[in-house]
């Protein structure tokens, strides 16, 4: 089974836009043999940007429950590693990659264009969601 890790924009993306490529990379991740892995601080960060003005005003109470609701349920967050630290180019984003390392992740699924620079790290594929739907698909 492989192990992923949806960055907040990955998955904040998905909601506003449910015929977007981020949606497609993880509707396709749930219903296929992936295991998609959160810590605290994504769950956290992604309450907090679906609460912003913006996501507020685009996105309904239910569609906001929705995403949210996908990643909490039966999933045991991952602490971070903590020896991620300095990697990229922001401190929240090497939490981001160390929640990827800590779970062992094949992926971490990004736009944000820090850790996309990074490219790898210790195992880790940093990917776009149009990437990671073309590995996907050739699973």
């Amino acid at each position: 089974m492989m192990t992923v890790v949806l960055d907040v924009n990955i998955i904040a993306s998905a909601a506003l836009n449910e015929q977007g490529t981020p949606a497609k990379a993880l509707d396709i991740a749930l219903s296929a043999d992936v295991r998609l892995a959160v810590s605290a601080h994504i769950l956290n960060k992604l309450d907090d940007v679906l609460h912003r003005p913006y996501f507020l005003k685009h996105l309904s109470v239910a569609g906001r429950e929705r995403i949210v609701s996908t990643f909490h349920g039966d999933r045991e967050p991952v602490e971070p590693d903590e020896s991620v630290r300095g990697i990229a180019p922001d401190g929240e984003d090497d939490l981001v990659l160390g929640t990827a390392v800590a779970a062992n992740a094949e992926y971490l699924v990004t736009g944000d264009k820090g850790l996309l620079a990074i490219g790898a790290y210790r195992g880790v594929r940093i990917v776009t969601a149009e990437d990671f739907l073309r590995v996907l698909e050739q699973a």
